[in-house]
């Protein structure tokens, strides 16, 4: 069993989140600049698809989020689910949630079917290259998925859907505020069976491999002001991959990475 662990601190000083206007040009982004700027003055232009829009949207995780935005196209496939951007592959694409990169990559690919949109408050999107700020992985662009602050007492939210291939998501969400701090505890769950899409042959290999995806978060946050920050996150996860591999001598593999 292989567990990988990330622990991150984030310092930042912010416009104020308790009570955001909700006209567009008031809103607060941090992605293309890596510091808190109203979107109407971000030199870089950033793109935000807020809770209210995702909702309306009917989607419950990153891979269907962004269907609806131009000069995105989702590719899925037996890898998973990813972004090609600007007629770019999904190598090219820097994934982040709440600032930190995410890894666990299969084939150069992050299967963002992992990543649940409980919890959520927006998604930001940057198009073109930002490899200044993100590295060599984002020439063509950055998605940010940015975490919901705990406003009540407690809160406390799930779901789960079950499809073809027995294929199986789930997600829930706890949190609460308690004066200037909040925190929340997010664990998600993904997982389908391998498939072959020619199974009466004597070809053994399998087209799609069986896939089990565990995933905590763990987020603590202090706001002693409006314009003030500071967020702490721990992540840890694990994917499992089997399968008969395409190529010969069709060997069996068991994958076991640790991803965030």
């Amino acid at each position: 069993m292989k567990w990988s662990l990330a622990i991150a601190v984030v310092l930042a000083l912010s416009w104020p989140a308790r009570a955001q206007p909700a006209e567009p040009e008031l809103r607060t982004v941090v992605t293309g600049t890596r510091t808190p700027r109203r979107i109407s003055e971000d030199p870089v232009g950033t793109e935000v698809v807020g809770a209210r829009e995702l909702e309306a949207r009917g989607v419950r995780d990153a891979s269907h989020a962004l269907d609806a935005e131009p000069g995105l196209q989702v590719e899925r496939s037996f890898r998973g689910s990813s972004f090609q951007l600007r007629g770019l592959d999904a190598k090219y694409v820097r994934i982040l949630v709440d600032g930190l990169p995410v890894t666990g990559q299969v084939n150069d690919v992050i299967d963002l079917r992992r990543y649940s949109l409980e919890g959520v408050e927006k998604i930001e999107l940057v198009r073109g290259a930002t490899s200044s700020l993100y590295g060599s992985d984002a020439l063509a662009g950055v998605i940010n998925l940015i975490s919901r602050r705990p406003r009540r007492k407690l809160e406390l939210s799930g779901f789960a859907q079950y499809g073809s291939v027995n294929t199986s998501v789930a997600g829930v969400t706890a949190g609460g505020r308690r004066g200037d701090l909040s925190g929340s505890l997010s664990l998600n769950w993904f997982g389908n069976d391998s498939w072959d899409l020619t199974p009466g042959d004597e070809n053994l290999a399998t087209n799609g491999d069986a896939r089990r995806v565990g995933l905590g978060t763990a987020r603590l946050f202090w706001e002693p002001s409006e314009r003030f920050e500071l967020m702490a996150v721990l992540r840890a996860g694990r994917l499992d991959s089997r399968g008969v591999d395409l190529q010969p001598p069709r060997a069996l593999f068991n994958r076991r990475v640790g991803v965030l």
